[in-house]
């Protein structure tokens, strides 16, 4: 906590520094309220105006310089911006997507096309815009949301010294507003304003001397209300450098950083040495609790014995007896932790580091004092024109004189458009009443004039006409601010100058974006440091489990938790998945992701990449408005289901119809062989009765022979291997 006279001397800083920083800037403070009164109209000063009606002509004004501001904003942000994550180290990557995701979930929860638009305009019009990150702990039930915004330039005032574009090297930033007791409650809702010095717009803004066409003046002049307390409230940053203590485990490796506060209490923390025969541990932090609890149960020292059911090794109080596990006896002996680092077990290195401490004040009352963890200012300028000073100037100031010159020609067009088509009338003095003539007439632009008929009568005088280059030149100064904020008439929907040709129109609305790339590159590098800081603001604050859900255009919304406990079978907590607290990480703007970009030419585009397979359907579908395309994903996917089944169904269709056609060939050809195996059968069958019936036959001439012979010495018998050879071979005994 602080003391009294600390606080009051906060406040009183801090009053100093507005006024410095007030009389430092008046200039540019001026000059951005005039150039915002400008660019809405009031263009023509009260002396320009009291002249112009005594020659009888308009101020009109033409205001060129707002619908090239329009334009130019929403070609910058007709997209919202792609965040990309990257982690520093390897066990950092997987958390660069869910990092990305939540960025997304903080810029749609910020609103911050609408905050980033409101910051380009001042960036345009004022020459500096800002976005400013914070913390507010009300909101998601008390755990807090971190959020965006984007702040008047006006309210802003920054050390005079910055020459950084994104004021890093500033040595204060303040942010002075006048607040009234709700909008004051709502920032603080515990906070007692009777105690608080009440504001009466003491600190009123200038207001600019130019007026509208209709006579309007400036819009920026504070209204006078009179029905509500307000306090005028200064929020100073500053930076600070503050101790830090790195402390290492030399065996483990693990590292841990702490405030000199913190440092103080955890050197008094307590730690255990644990020996044993065979090693010696020492535990503190992780662990210690449970550590502690078993030197309460066994008062230092334990061993082990075999369970005899299970045989594994179960703790018992004392020293080991002849039951226990040899060796195994632990002696546990209580040291503080600054003890480990006189072992050599902790080391210990310090160093300097920058915080950021706010204080929130109103008059010399403090109602907020504290330090920040981030090292960056969670103020983000956007500087159009930056010529090393936190006063840039803007693109309206440079187009004011062109400005003008188009008002004051088109208030001399209209002049002589008006002398040219009045009627002149001269009668001779004295002829007729004239007030009684002009009242008959009540014509605007009528014009009647006496003349002495005595001197003659008087010439006709017409007004000279207007030559062609007073028109051209009007033209060309239309052109010029449009040049000077890089918008062209093609780029706005004018076709006069577009090509012929669908390749050539799309070419030159590519080229001429590339002058707003410019302006692109200050926007895309104060949203990189903005997601920077987002960054360091979620490490911070982001510490309990929370779910987001994003919402992508034409996709389904994603549910990410971060910071969710991970148990083991014990119930205890091992680790936490998707930790979004460690880590160091890296964050880049996709370039150009926030420009417009010609929808045919890039569903044409993507439309090649699905062709040549680089790419898949679902990334070309994104491209198009369709509506429904969760429906067609489904349905395409349904289709491709009932494809690849009738594919299938045709493969298999096409294997039994191979299968059919081989199984009918294998039929026939079986057939075959069954009825020539049946011919060979019955073949063989007459071939052996043939053979039969031959045997008999030449037995019965053998025995005719025989009986013919009877007188004759005895035969010898015939061999049958004669008969064999005499009939042919094999014959006989087929």
């Amino acid at each position: 906590m602080y003391k009294k006279e600390e606080v009051v001397d906060e406040a009183r800083i801090s009053l100093k520094l507005l006024d410095s920083y007030k009389g430092a800037r008046n200039t540019w403070a001026l000059n951005a309220i005039e150039d915002a009164d400008f660019r809405k109209g009031a263009q023509w000063t009260r002396a320009q105006i009291k002249e112009l009606k005594a020659r009888q002509q308009s101020p009109i004004v033409v205001n060129v310089i707002h619908p090239t501001v329009e334009q130019a904003k929403a070609l910058l942000t007709a997209n919202r911006p792609r965040f990309t994550v990257v982690g520093r180290e390897e066990s950092d990557v997987k958390m660069g997507k869910v990092l990305t995701d939540l960025l997304t979930y903080i810029w749609d929860f910020s609103d911050g096309n609408v905050e980033v638009k409101k910051a380009i305009d001042d960036y345009y019009v004022m020459g500096l815009g800002y976005l400013v990150p914070y913390y507010d702990p009300y909101h998601d039930r008390g755990k807090g949301e971190i959020c965006f915004k984007s702040v008047s330039p006006l309210d802003i005032f920054v050390d005079p010294n910055s020459q950084d574009f994104l004021f890093r090297d500033a040595t204060n930033i303040l942010i002075n507003r006048v607040l009234s007791e709700f909008q004051l409650k709502q920032l603080f809702p515990t906070i007692d304003t009777s105690q608080l010095k009440e504001s009466y717009f003491s600190r009123k803004r200038e207001v600019s001397s130019r007026l509208g066409s209709e006579g309007q003046g400036s819009a920026n002049e504070m209204v006078n209300d009179t029905e509500h307390r307000h306090y005028d409230l200064i929020d100073r940053f500053s930076k600070k450098k503050i101790m830090f203590f790195r402390i290492d485990d030399t065996i483990t490796g693990w590292e841990r950083t702490l405030s000199q506060e913190q440092y103080m209490i955890y050197l008094d923390g307590t730690a255990i040495v644990q020996q044993s025969a065979q090693s010696v541990k020492y535990i503190y932090d992780d662990g210690i609790k449970e550590a502690l609890q078993v030197y309460q149960q066994t008062g230092g020292i334990f061993h082990y014995m075999a369970n005899e059911q299970t045989q594994q090794p179960t703790m018992m109080a004392g020293e080991e007896d002849e039951k226990a596990i040899p060796g195994s006896t632990h002696t546990m002996t209580l040291v503080k932790v600054k003890d480990l680092i006189q072992l050599g077990v902790l080391t210990v290195a310090q160093y300097l580091e920058t915080r950021i401490q706010r204080v929130i004040s109103v008059e010399k009352d403090v109602i907020f004092n504290d330090l920040l963890p981030i090292d960056e200012y969670p103020i983000v300028p956007l500087c159009n024109h930056h010529d090393r000073s936190p006063y840039p100037l803007s693109d309206v100031r440079l187009g004011r004189g062109i400005q003008e010159a188009i008002n004051k020609i088109r208030s001399l067009i209209i002049a002589h458009a008006a002398n040219s088509t009045n009627s002149k009338w001269w009668v001779p003095r004295g002829a007729i009443n004239k007030k009684e003539l002009e009242e008959g007439f009540q014509k605007a632009g009528v014009f009647i004039g006496e003349y002495d008929a005595e001197l003659g009568v008087p010439t006709q005088a017409s007004p000279t006409p207007l030559p062609n280059e007073l028109y051209k030149n009007e033209a060309d100064f239309k052109a010029d601010i449009e040049r000077l904020f890089g918008i062209y008439s093609f780029m706005q929907g004018d076709t006069s100058s577009s090509p012929k040709t669908y390749k050539g129109t799309i070419a030159l609305d590519e080229y001429g974006q590339r002058r707003i790339k410019s302006k692109q590159h200050d926007i895309e590098a104060a949203l990189n440091h903005l997601g920077r800081i987002l960054i360091k603001l979620v490490q911070q604050y982001y510490t309990e489990q929370k779910i987001i859900r994003v919402i992508s255009p034409n996709m389904p919304t994603r549910e990410i938790q971060i910071n969710q406990p991970i148990f083991n079978d014990l119930g205890k907590i091992t680790r936490y998945a998707n930790d979004v607290t460690i880590g160091a990480y890296d964050v880049v703007v996709i370039t150009g992701s926030m420009l417009p970009s010609n929808r045919w030419a890039r569903f044409d585009y993507y439309m090649q990449l699905f062709q040549q397979g680089l790419i898949d359907q679902e990334e070309v579908l994104k491209q198009t408005e369709i509506v429904d395309m969760e429906g067609v994903l489904e349905r395409f996917s349904q289709m491709n289901q009932m494809r690849q089944q009738l594919a299938q169904s045709q493969e298999e269709i096409k294997r039994l119809s191979g299968d059919l056609q081989t199984s009918q060939r294998e039929g026939v050809q079986d057939r075959k062989r069954v009825e020539v195996e049946k011919f060979k059968t019955k073949l063989n069958v007459s071939l052996n009765d043939n053979n039969l019936n031959m045997q008999k036959e030449l037995l019965k001439l053998q025995q005719e022979k025989l009986d013919s012979t009877q007188d004759n010495p005895p035969l010898v018998p015939l061999n049958p291997e004669d008969l064999e050879n005499d009939l042919g071979g094999d014959m006989f005994y087929n």
